[in-house]
């Protein structure tokens, strides 16, 4: 995924030492860039659209509970 693209993942929004991250299903984490709202979040698979700013990072624009239908 080059830098700057837009980009819609779902996963489970964990916490680390680092902050709040994205692990998703297939494998792989994202750190976050996001609001401290996220963090009623945290243990629920969620959906995050955000733009990627970095190699591992996206700046989040919208996060909320994924739909599990």
């Amino acid at each position: 995924m080059p830098m700057g693209t837009r980009h819609r993942l779902t996963g489970r929004l964990m916490q680390e030492p680092r902050g709040l991250v994205l692990e998703l299903e297939g494998g792989g984490v994202y750190a976050l860039d996001v609001g401290r709202s996220a963090h009623k979040l945290l243990g629920h698979r969620v959906t995050v659209d955000g733009e990627r700013s970095g190699f591992d990072r996206l700046d989040v624009t919208r996060i909320g509970l994924a739909d599990d239908r």
